[in-house]
Protein backbone atom coordinates (compact mmCIF):
# COMPACT_ATOMS: atom_id res chain seq x y z
CA UNK A 1 0.00 0.00 0.00
CA UNK A 2 1.46 3.41 -0.92
CA UNK A 3 2.28 5.95 1.76
CA UNK A 4 0.18 8.58 -0.04
CA UNK A 5 -3.07 7.92 -1.89
CA UNK A 6 -2.14 8.35 -5.58
CA UNK A 7 -5.56 9.90 -6.37
CA UNK A 8 -5.09 12.51 -3.64
CA UNK A 9 -1.59 13.37 -4.83
CA UNK A 10 -2.79 13.61 -8.44
CA UNK A 11 -5.70 15.85 -7.45
CA UNK A 12 -3.57 18.30 -5.45
CA UNK A 13 -0.34 18.26 -7.44
CA UNK A 14 -1.53 19.05 -10.95
CA UNK A 15 0.73 21.31 -12.98
CA UNK A 16 3.33 21.49 -10.24
CA UNK A 17 6.77 22.46 -11.45
CA UNK A 18 9.36 20.54 -9.48
CA UNK A 19 12.44 22.63 -8.65
CA UNK A 20 15.60 21.14 -10.19
CA UNK A 21 17.25 20.44 -6.81
CA UNK A 22 14.11 18.69 -5.54
CA UNK A 23 13.86 16.63 -8.71
CA UNK A 24 17.49 15.53 -8.34
CA UNK A 25 16.90 14.30 -4.77
CA UNK A 26 13.67 12.54 -5.74
CA UNK A 27 15.24 10.86 -8.78
CA UNK A 28 18.21 9.64 -6.71
CA UNK A 29 15.81 8.11 -4.18
CA UNK A 30 13.67 6.58 -6.94
CA UNK A 31 16.75 5.07 -8.60
CA UNK A 32 17.85 3.50 -5.31
CA UNK A 33 14.40 1.91 -4.98
CA UNK A 34 14.11 0.74 -8.58
CA UNK A 35 17.57 -0.82 -8.82
CA UNK A 36 17.02 -2.67 -5.54
CA UNK A 37 19.87 -1.07 -3.55
CA UNK A 38 17.43 0.06 -0.90
CA UNK A 39 16.52 -3.54 -0.06
CA UNK A 40 20.03 -4.28 1.15
CA UNK A 41 20.23 -1.30 3.49
CA UNK A 42 19.01 -1.07 7.06
CA UNK A 43 16.89 1.79 8.35
CA UNK A 44 19.87 3.28 10.16
CA UNK A 45 21.89 3.41 6.95
CA UNK A 46 19.16 5.46 5.25
CA UNK A 47 18.04 7.64 8.15
CA UNK A 48 20.47 10.51 7.53
CA UNK A 49 19.96 10.51 3.76
CA UNK A 50 16.18 10.46 4.08
CA UNK A 51 16.26 13.34 6.54
CA UNK A 52 18.73 15.41 4.51
CA UNK A 53 17.47 14.76 0.98
CA UNK A 54 13.72 14.28 1.40
CA UNK A 55 12.64 15.96 4.64
CA UNK A 56 15.04 18.92 4.45
CA UNK A 57 16.01 19.08 0.77
CA UNK A 58 12.58 18.49 -0.77
CA UNK A 59 10.04 19.33 1.94
CA UNK A 60 12.00 22.30 3.29
CA UNK A 61 12.31 21.49 6.99
CA UNK A 62 15.47 22.74 8.69
CA UNK A 63 17.85 20.79 10.89
CA UNK A 64 20.08 21.93 13.75
CA UNK A 65 22.92 22.88 11.38
CA UNK A 66 20.64 25.52 9.84
CA UNK A 67 20.57 27.71 12.93
CA UNK A 68 19.47 27.90 16.52
CA UNK A 69 15.79 27.41 15.60
CA UNK A 70 14.97 24.34 13.52
CA UNK A 71 11.98 22.20 12.50
CA UNK A 72 13.34 18.62 12.23
CA UNK A 73 15.47 16.79 14.75
CA UNK A 74 16.85 13.30 15.07
CA UNK A 75 16.17 10.70 17.75
CA UNK A 76 14.32 12.79 20.31
CA UNK A 77 13.31 11.04 23.53
CA UNK A 78 9.59 10.67 24.13
CA UNK A 79 7.93 8.71 26.91
CA UNK A 80 9.94 5.47 27.25
CA UNK A 81 11.54 5.57 23.83
CA UNK A 82 12.54 7.89 21.04
CA UNK A 83 11.21 9.02 17.69
CA UNK A 84 13.36 8.86 14.55
CA UNK A 85 12.46 12.20 12.98
CA UNK A 86 10.43 14.49 15.16
CA UNK A 87 9.01 17.47 13.29
CA UNK A 88 8.24 20.57 15.31
CA UNK A 89 9.86 23.64 16.80
CA UNK A 90 13.26 23.14 18.39
CA UNK A 91 15.79 25.49 19.92
CA UNK A 92 17.86 25.83 23.07
CA UNK A 93 14.67 26.77 24.94
CA UNK A 94 12.05 24.79 22.99
CA UNK A 95 11.53 21.09 22.39
CA UNK A 96 8.04 21.05 20.86
CA UNK A 97 7.36 17.83 18.96
CA UNK A 98 4.37 18.34 16.69
CA UNK A 99 4.67 15.31 14.40
CA UNK A 100 6.68 12.23 15.36
CA UNK A 101 7.91 10.38 12.28
CA UNK A 102 9.12 6.80 12.66
CA UNK A 103 11.26 5.27 9.89
CA UNK A 104 11.48 1.57 9.05
CA UNK A 105 13.70 -0.33 6.63
CA UNK A 106 12.53 -1.37 3.17
CA UNK A 107 12.09 -4.97 4.36
CA UNK A 108 9.39 -3.94 6.85
CA UNK A 109 6.23 -4.81 4.95
CA UNK A 110 3.54 -4.34 7.58
CA UNK A 111 3.76 -1.13 9.58
CA UNK A 112 0.79 -2.31 11.69
CA UNK A 113 2.53 -5.54 12.78
CA UNK A 114 3.83 -5.78 16.34
CA UNK A 115 7.63 -5.46 16.32
CA UNK A 116 9.50 -8.25 18.15
CA UNK A 117 10.66 -7.17 21.60
CA UNK A 118 8.72 -3.89 21.52
CA UNK A 119 5.11 -5.07 21.95
CA UNK A 120 3.99 -2.30 19.60
CA UNK A 121 3.75 -1.72 15.88
CA UNK A 122 5.53 1.24 14.25
CA UNK A 123 2.14 2.90 13.80
CA UNK A 124 1.33 2.43 17.50
CA UNK A 125 4.77 3.83 18.42
CA UNK A 126 4.05 7.16 16.72
CA UNK A 127 0.38 7.36 17.66
CA UNK A 128 0.90 6.80 21.39
CA UNK A 129 3.25 9.76 21.84
CA UNK A 130 1.21 11.70 19.31
CA UNK A 131 -1.84 11.60 21.50
CA UNK A 132 0.03 12.93 24.52
CA UNK A 133 2.95 14.91 23.12
CA UNK A 134 2.03 16.41 19.78
CA UNK A 135 1.26 20.09 19.97
CA UNK A 136 -1.98 21.63 18.89
CA UNK A 137 -5.16 23.01 20.34
CA UNK A 138 -7.58 20.59 21.99
CA UNK A 139 -9.85 18.86 19.51
CA UNK A 140 -7.43 19.18 16.59
CA UNK A 141 -5.78 16.04 15.35
CA UNK A 142 -2.00 15.92 15.23
CA UNK A 143 -0.06 14.93 12.15
CA UNK A 144 2.04 11.84 12.74
CA UNK A 145 3.84 9.66 10.25
CA UNK A 146 5.34 6.26 9.87
CA UNK A 147 7.08 5.20 6.68
CA UNK A 148 9.48 2.84 5.05
CA UNK A 149 11.93 4.70 2.79
CA UNK A 150 10.66 2.54 -0.08
CA UNK A 151 7.16 4.01 0.36
CA UNK A 152 8.45 7.26 -1.06
CA UNK A 153 8.45 5.59 -4.50
CA UNK A 154 4.74 6.23 -5.08
CA UNK A 155 5.10 9.91 -4.23
CA UNK A 156 8.23 10.25 -6.38
CA UNK A 157 6.56 8.62 -9.37
CA UNK A 158 3.33 10.57 -9.02
CA UNK A 159 4.26 14.13 -8.15
CA UNK A 160 5.98 16.49 -5.77
CA UNK A 161 3.86 18.31 -3.24
CA UNK A 162 5.60 21.13 -1.38
CA UNK A 163 4.49 20.81 2.23
CA UNK A 164 5.29 23.98 4.13
CA UNK A 165 7.27 23.33 7.33
CA UNK A 166 5.56 26.33 8.95
CA UNK A 167 2.23 24.56 8.55
CA UNK A 168 3.13 21.65 10.81
CA UNK A 169 0.27 20.95 13.18
CA UNK A 170 -2.27 22.93 11.20
CA UNK A 171 -3.81 19.76 9.82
Amino acid sequence: MPLFNPKTIARHAKDVEIPETHLKHLQEWRDMIEDGRIGGLKETALHGQFSTKIVEGVLGYTGPASGSNYTVASEKSILRGSVDLPLGHFSEKSNEIIAPFELKGAKTHDLDAIMPGRNKSPVQRVNQPASSLCAGPPGRSSVCGCARPADIKSAVRTAHHDLAPNDIGRA
